[in-house]
């Protein structure tokens, strides 16, 4: 009888190159009265800034039977997989607005000069369920481009993580592991990494040097996993084409052992896809099991959306309350939302274990920096979102298709508590205790 796969199979060619496979049948038990798998939870945090208008986010309704806000409205069909959450603040203090903002988001700590006093809780959430895979984690922006005087991700207190801005170099970071990116100070393998440069110069596919070895591995499994591996497969060749893409016209690979610089003119909009492609692929492919999306588009002007104008997003947020600038805030919001709901279709798309798909077994924690864009730290705009989602500490669905409204002035870092226990940590306090005073009612 044939032993089963290994998870960590990878596709290899020519220069180190290597493909990481997504879970197979084979990978799991042989016997056939073997029940089959658990499939590994999974954490998606998408975040964006500068608050929301509030009218214009919040449903209105009871628990159960709510209307959703207009900037909610690209998430209607998603509507019985949501969990809407009203109430919550940002007490996290230090610094400037955006400091305490920013570095409270994920860790519910207080900071000093942008660097928070503790741990975010995708990394908490790391450490407990990543450490059986290639990534523990993978941390992608959107134009941060090397901002990094507020941080947002915390492997401890004042040990901020620097997120990958680059979509080929988060490309080349979750599906070329013989092609390793500079960590620290420890520089790159320079063969590897021109061989890296080379195959990307001359647009060729980094799955050209492996189709062999993925032809031998398809003629070994049965036909569920041979659409699996053609599915994956298919899924990178379009990621690198969005790549090739987003390149055209200005981009080229980097020389010696540095991957390429992000082109001048990639968008806004073609890099947050390529960012939401690349970490949902690495989720299916069990290459990482949380991942989290930065945006940054305070510089940005959202010209793209017809009635939106060429004011960069910060600054127009500072004019909220005025009709022109709320009806164009909106638009932005509802745009986000748009890409928001294109992960949640992706991911919906994805088949996992037992039949579920990766959607199924993933939170999505949907956030902000702020609540308004005043600077206010009051009444976030939050929302969780999955599908058939168990929950590890009692085995009983997540029930979601609910708005859960909490007394005002309740400290985010309740929900950051009910976000870790939902992922399977058994803890009653997340981040400052002062603020935290047990996970959120009614959630888990």
């Amino acid at each position: 009888m044939k032993s089963p796969m290994s998870r960590r199979t990878l596709l290899r060619g020519a220069g180190g190159v290597a493909i990481a496979l997504p879970f197979l049948d084979a990978m799991g038990p042989r016997s056939a009265f073997a029940a089959a798998p658990d499939a590994p939870r999974k954490l998606f945090i998408f975040l964006i800034e500068n608050g929301v208008v509030p009218s214009a986010f919040f449903p209105t309704g009871t628990e159960k039977d709510f209307k959703m806000g207009a900037n909610l409205l690209p998430l209607t069909p998603f509507q019985k997989n949501l969990i809407i959450i009203d109430g919550l603040d940002n007490k996290a203090n230090g610094g400037t607005c955006h400091a305490r903002a920013r570095c409270g988001s994920l860790t519910g700590h207080n900071n000093n000069a942008g660097r928070a006093a503790g741990i975010s809780i995708d990394q908490a959430v790391a450490n407990q369920i990543g450490t059986g895979t290639r990534l523990k984690s993978l941390q992608a922006s959107v134009y941060l481009r090397h901002n990094y005087i507020y941080g947002l991700f915390f492997s401890g207190p004042g040990e901020q993580m620097l997120p990958i801005d680059d979509p080929a170099e988060t490309f080349t970071t979750v599906f070329s592991a013989g092609v390793p990116t500079p960590v620290g100070n420890k520089p790159a393998d320079p063969a590897a990494m021109a061989e890296f440069a080379a195959l990307r110069a001359r647009k060729r596919s980094i799955l050209d040097h492996a189709l062999e070895e993925y032809k031998r591995v398809s003629g070994t499994v049965g036909p569920s996993d041979q659409m699996r591996l053609q599915r994956h497969m298919d899924g990178i060749r379009e990621i690198e084409r969005g790549l090739d893409a987003a390149a055209a016209g200005g981009g080229s690979a980097g020389a010696g052992c540095k991957l390429p610089e992000m082109p001048n003119g990639t968008t806004f909009p073609e890099h947050t896809k390529l960012q939401s492609d690349l970490s949902s692929m690495a989720l299916a492919c069990d290459i990482t099991r949380v991942v989290a999306i930065q945006t940054r588009a305070s510089l940005t002007a959202f010209t793209w959306i017809p009635g939106v104008g060429s004011t960069p997003q910060h600054p127009l947020s500072h004019q909220q309350g005025n009709a022109s600038a709320d009806a164009q805030l909106n638009k932005i919001f509802t745009w986000f939302t748009e890409q928001f709901a294109y992960i949640l279709t992706t991911l919906k798309g994805l088949p996992d274990v037992n039949g579920k798909t990766v959607f199924d077994n993933t939170l999505l924690f949907y956030t902000n920096d702020l609540g308004k864009g005043t600077h206010s730290t009051q009444r976030y705009p939050f929302l969780l979102a999955t599908g058939d989602y168990v929950l590890p500490l009692t085995g009983k669905p997540l029930e979601t298709g609910r708005y859960l409204q909490y007394p005002g002035g309740t400290a985010h870092n309740d929900l950051l508590v009910s976000i870790a226990r939902i992922m399977g940590l058994d803890i009653k306090t997340f981040g400052n205790a002062s603020y935290c005073k047990c996970p959120l009612p009614n959630l888990a």
